[in-house]
């Protein structure tokens, strides 16, 4: 962040703007803080080009002190990585945004008070980038014969799911901006760890102006609202 000597405020300033919203939230997810090299780093490192674009140009609309760098296919050359899909990280060097996301989360124990002050836009945007890091919608297909009738259910189920203490508080600011929550529970990791998830009716996803700005959830965001006909499934008969 570009923050002078003697402009502490710049700092909180930042705070209420949507691009730190949206940092935020993908901190939260999948993000990360590190010193690399004498430089306090904030970065993100997914499977998905169009994440670390947009992650890149919130980056530069933030104003941060240095100029975002991104890597393309970082395990090309990775043995570790062999057969996996490519990989991309973008980061930036900027001690008070490094610091800030650290302290103000207690290092992603919590969500920061000042969240849940925040206006619809802001809250929309840290929802926006918790749900580009760890969101999901997934598309399942089955099928019921019935006599000489196939009966073919076609459902779309949003949800998000996650380790963190702030669970709650998370479904708390979905609520606040006008998304329906559906089924919660948890289930057990391969790491034996408890994941706490919830479901999101992808309608008032879209009433609510959300969107994702990963193209593979996008898109599929788009085809349910192009063959809906119930809230969450659609149902197709072949003779």
């Amino acid at each position: 962040m570009d923050n002078p000597q003697g402009s502490g405020d710049m700092i909180d300033n930042f705070k209420t703007t949507p691009q730190y919203a949206y940092i935020l939230g993908v901190y939260l997810g999948d993000g990360w803080v590190g010193n690399y090299y004498g430089d306090n780093r904030v970065g993100l490192k997914c499977i998905d080009s169009d994440f670390v674009l947009a992650v890149y140009k919130t980056f530069t609309e933030l104003q941060t002190k240095n100029k975002p760098c991104i890597y393309f296919d970082i395990a090309k050359n990775n043995k570790k990585h062999i057969g996996r899909k490519p990989m991309f990280q973008v980061s930036v060097a900027d001690k008070e945004l490094n610091s800030t996301l650290k302290i103000d989360t207690e290092c992603k124990s919590k969500i920061p008070e000042y969240v849940f002050q925040w206006d619809l836009t802001n809250k929309k945007k840290f929802i926006e980038g918790l749900m580009d890091s760890e969101g999901s919608i997934s598309e399942r297909k089955t099928s019921r014969k019935d006599r000489k009738i196939m009966h073919l259910s076609q459902m779309y189920c949003m949800s998000f799911c996650n380790t963190a203490p702030w669970f709650e508080d998370f479904i708390s600011i979905c609520r606040s901006v006008g998304l329906i929550i559906g089924k919660t529970g948890s289930k057990i990791e391969k790491s034996g760890s408890v994941c706490k998830y919830f479901y999101i009716r992808i309608k008032s996803w879209v009433n609510s102006g959300l969107h994702f700005n990963i193209k593979r959830k996008q898109d599929r965001v788009e085809k349910y609202m192009s063959h809906l006909t119930t809230p969450q499934r659609l149902h197709v008969l072949y003779a």
